[in-house]
């Protein structure tokens, strides 16, 4: 081989070497817990949108207006939701007289139906509040782009911080201990 082809060889291995990259970091970001939003930043209202709760009655987030909330975003067919579940459960359980706990299902009714959903919790013997996002209105109102997603909202409905990704329960605490101060 002459030199100009090891020398092209080369940039090729490079430029690829440099997409992979960067390709990796950015998808291993998406992965990540990344909060924003935090109370020093803005005090922003959270918007108010309609879901249904397991009577299939509706319901705003509004409603819940005078006590902070943890308003978690998820699917079944999510890993890093049904991973983080047992936190949440945990959370609820000993927060759950102070903080409004909503666990809004991204409910498209083929993938996620209320049947499928509610048997998962059932079978997991999860005592949270579920509801459903059947009209994604709390999706396109938050504009979801990944789930887990998770609001933590206080009790004037502002909104304190945001997660996107999978929360571990220390996480979910301090967030939870920071609604409540």
């Amino acid at each position: 081989m002459n030199n100009r082809k090891i020398i092209f060889i080369g940039m090729v291995l490079m430029l690829l070497l440099g997409v992979a990259h960067f390709l990796y970091g950015s998808l291993a970001a998406e992965h990540e817990n990344t909060k924003s939003v935090t109370v020093s930043e803005a005090r922003i209202m959270a918007k108010d949108f309609t879901f249904y709760n397991q009577e299939n009655a509706q319901v705003s987030l509004s409603d819940f207006k005078g006590k902070p909330v943890v308003l978690n975003f998820w699917a079944t067919w999510c890993g890093p939701c049904r991973a983080e579940l047992p936190a949440f459960e945990k959370k609820f359980k000993e927060h759950g007289k102070q903080v409004e706990f909503i666990m809004l299902n991204l409910t498209d009714g083929q993938r996620e139906t209320v049947t499928s959903v509610s048997s998962f919790v059932k079978d997991g013997a999860y005592t949270f509040p579920l509801f459903y996002d059947k009209d994604f209105a709390g999706a396109e109102a938050y504009a979801i782009r990944a789930v887990p997603t998770t609001y933590f909202i206080d009790a004037n409905g502002n909104i304190s911080s945001r997660i996107v990704g999978s929360l571990d329960e220390n996480i979910l605490e301090a967030e939870i201990r920071e609604l409540l101060k």
